[in-house]
């Protein structure tokens, strides 16, 4: 009997591979090109939020809290957006405190501009559409 495989936490062969496969691209130039191309994102976005009104919360990372309030509206805003082609996750408590759930925006160096304006157009719908 293998006992000590039941509850091993080693990674499966495949995950390692694309570890292995992630680190290479972004160590090599590829990974200076996407790096830059996730910052601009990153600014595009906060400018297009900030232009909006929206009430987006610090961060530089791809990661953008968009601050809703309550529950339902968080639930509710990122229901339309998946209706309209947007996968934003509303998270609320117990991840954040009570009356402070929030989308979470995540942005990645594949992203174009048509694809950042058309959420930040989605988001001013949506936002319009709850209030």
């Amino acid at each position: 009997v293998a006992r000590p495989g039941i509850y091993t936490t080693a990674l499966p062969p495949a995950q390692a591979a694309a570890t292995q496969a992630a680190v290479a691209i972004a160590s090599g130039p590829e990974g200076d090109a996407l790096r830059v191309r996730l910052q601009a994102n990153i600014a595009r976005f906060r400018d297009g939020a900030r232009a909006r009104g929206l009430a987006l919360m610090p961060s530089d990372t791809p990661i953008q809290p968009l601050r809703v309030g309550a529950d339902a509206d968080a639930l509710a805003m990122a229901a339309s957006l998946e209706a309209r082609g947007y996968w934003v996750a509303a998270i609320r408590p117990p991840t954040v405190p009570e009356g402070s759930a929030r989308l979470r925006i995540t942005l990645n160096a594949l992203h174009g501009d048509a694809d950042i304006d058309g959420l930040l157009a989605a988001l001013d719908a949506v936002r319009g559409a709850s209030a």
